[in-house]
């Protein structure tokens, strides 16, 4: 996700990039150099630096996204929202902080989505719909009309979830499945139809 991320915020064209962290250095990438780990970085004191990008995905859970916002967040950051150039948000769509939507991606109209949400690669968020925060929407997962997500929950590549259903917080969504039925929080629902694992 952080190549993904480094690229879309190129497109875009609108920040000066001045590095990456992560717990090992990478060496130059996409021309971006490695900044140190989280620590290292915020020790730095980079006083006229205070807009920082995510660049962590999610599977299994969103708490380690919550934990590096937070850092940052207590060092004085804000996080933009970030919309590649060649994604559709229809209007009256609300967005919060720091959530990144990545090439392909339609958002249509009336739907909102909450803060550090991932919209990944050629994904769909119908009308209507309610996105809670720290969400991840993996590549070509589709939300039709209406449909509520809580926070954290991580909808795999390819799912579907249909008209009107609810996932609740913490919940993922297998690759592939199709959910026809509310899902309960901190599960994980696999298949079509999608069934409680």
């Amino acid at each position: 996700m952080q190549k993904l991320l480094r690229l879309s915020l190129k497109k875009i064209g609108e920040f000066e990039i001045i590095g990456y962290t992560d717990e090992e250095d990478k060496g130059v990438i996409l021309e971006f150099p490695f900044l140190g780990n989280d620590n290292q970085f915020l020790s730095n004191n980079f006083q006229n630096i205070k807009c920082a990008a995510i660049g962590i995905g999610q599977i299994k859970s969103s708490a380690l996204r919550k934990k590096v916002v937070d850092q940052y967040k207590n060092a004085g950051f804000h996080f933009p929202i970030i919309i590649s150039p060649y994604a559709i948000v229809n209007e009256n769509v609300g967005i919060g902080e720091g959530t990144v939507i990545f090439d392909g991606a339609v958002i249509n109209t009336y739907s909102s989505i909450g803060s550090f949400v991932i919209i990944n690669t050629n994904s769909t968020v119908e009308h209507d719909c309610n996105i809670g925060d720290f969400v991840h929407l993996a590549s070509n997962s589709v939300l039709s009309g209406n449909v509520i997500i809580g926070n954290g929950t991580f909808i795999g590549a390819g799912a579907t979830i249909i008209q009107g259903i609810e996932i609740e917080h913490d919940v993922i969504i297998g690759a592939g499945s199709t959910a026809t039925k509310n899902c309960f929080a901190g599960k994980t629902y696999i298949g079509v139809p999608a069934k409680l694992l």
